[in-house]
C-alpha cells in the first residue's frame, strides 16, 4: 500500500485505481491510443506502462517529444531516409516509424504539432504504409502510437483524433489529493537517491529507501495547496522547502513554503540567479532546473546559452 507500482504509477485513491483499470483495458486493445491530462500528471508514464502491458512489450518503445520535430524534416524524423538523401552525406535512417516496427511510438505533446503536420501521420496510422525520403518503394510497419497531449481533443485534427480510438484520461492531483501524501515520500527518495547531501540530511543513516524526514505541517500545507502543473510542481515545492531546510540547518523537510513553487516565466530570470541555482545544485541541471521553478532541463539550457554559462 502507497508504494509505486512495477509501472512507477502511485496512487490508492479511486481515481488512480480508475486509471490503472483504463490503462489495462488499452494495453489489451492492439489500437492506437491517446493520452489525456493536464501538464505534469505523468502522460508519458502511463503510456509506458500501456506498453510494457501489451503483446508488443517485446519490441521497441521508440519515445520522441512531438513538439521538438522540425517542421521542414518532419517526414525525414518520421518515416527516415535514404543514403546521401536529401543532401550528401545523410546517412540512411530507419526514422521513427521503422524504429517502432513491431513495437509502439511514443509521441508526447502531440498536440503542439500544426493540423498540417499532424497530416502527415494519417496514412501510416491506416495501413501502415509509407516511404522514405528518396525511395520509390512503399514500405510497411506494425506499430501502435502512442499519443500524449494536454490539450483539449478538439485542438487536434479531427481525422487524426478520429484514428486515435482509445483515449486514457489521467486525472490531476485535484482530483486525488489523498494520494499528495504518499507521493511526498516518494519523491523526496527519488531526489535524495541521486544527492547524499538530502539522504544525509533527511533519511536515518542515510539510507534514502526508509523513510524520509518530513514535518507533518508540511504535509497538510501541500496536500491544501492547488497544483496548476500537479506532480511537477509539487516536485518543485518539495525541492524549495529541502533547499530552505538545508540552509537552516534543520534535518527535516520543513513547512519553510507554504505557497508550493510556480513555474516562472524564464525571461525574467537572471544571470545571477541562475549562477545561484546552478552553484547550489553543485552544477547538476537536473536539480537546479526545479530550483528555478523551470519547466524542464531544456528551458535551463537555453537560459545557459543565452547567458554564456558553462
Amino acid at each position: 500500500f502507497g508504494e509505486a507500482d512495477a509501472f512507477g504509477l502511485l496512487g490508492e485513491s479511486p481515481p488512480a485505481w480508475s486509471l490503472r483499470g483504463q490503462i489495462a483495458f488499452a494495453a489489451a486493445r492492439d489500437v492506437h491510443v491517446l493520452v489525456q491530462g493536464p501538464s505534469g500528471v505523468g502522460k508519458e508514464l502511463v503510456a509506458r506502462a500501456i506498453h510494457e502491458l501489451s503483446g508488443r512489450a517485446a519490441h521497441p518503445l521508440v519515445a520522441r517529444n512531438a513538439a521538438t520535430l522540425p517542421e521542414a524534416l518532419i517526414d525525414a524524423e518520421l518515416f527516415g531516409n535514404l543514403r546521401d538523401y536529401p543532401n550528401p552525406g545523410m546517412p540512411e535512417r530507419a526514422g521513427l516509424i521503422g524504429a517502432a516496427h513491431r513495437g509502439s511510438l511514443l509521441l508526447d505533446e502531440i498536440g503542439e504539432l500544426s493540423h498540417e503536420l499532424q497530416a502527415h501521420f494519417l496514412r501510416v496510422l491506416d495501413a501502415g504504409e509509407y516511404q522514405r525520403l528518396g525511395e520509390s518503394t512503399t514500405r510497411r510497419a506494425d506499430f501502435r502510437l502512442l499519443a500524449a497531449t494536454n490539450r483539449p481533443l478538439d485542438e487536434l485534427k479531427h481525422d487524426l483524433a478520429a484514428r486515435l480510438r482509445l483515449r486514457v484520461a489521467v486525472p490531476s492531483l485535484a482530483e486525488r489529493r489523498e494520494d499528495i501524501a504518499l507521493l511526498i515520500p516518494h519523491l523526496i527518495r527519488r531526489m535524495a537517491g541521486e544527492d547524499p547531501l538530502l539522504a544525509r540530511r533527511f533519511f536515518a543513516g542515510g539510507d534514502s529507501s526508509g523513510a524520509p524526514r518530513v514535518d507533518a505541517t508540511l504535509v497538510r500545507a501541500l496536500i491544501r495547496q492547488p497544483f496548476p502543473t500537479n506532480v511537477r510542481e509539487l516536485e518543485g515545492a518539495l525541492w524549495t522547502a529541502m533547499m530552505h531546510s538545508v540552509v537552516a540547518g534543520h534535518a527535516q523537510v520543513e513547512a519553510s513554503v507554504v505557497e508550493p513553487a510556480r513555474e516562472v516565466d524564464p525571461r525574467k530570470l537572471t544571470r545571477e540567479q541562475i549562477e545561484a541555482a546552478l552553484a547550489h545544485a553543485e552544477g547538476v541541471q537536473d536539480r537546479a532546473w526545479r530550483l528555478l521553478g523551470l519547466r524542464n532541463r531544456f528551458a535551463l539550457i537555453r537560459l545557459m546559452k543565452k547567458h554564456e554559462l558553462a
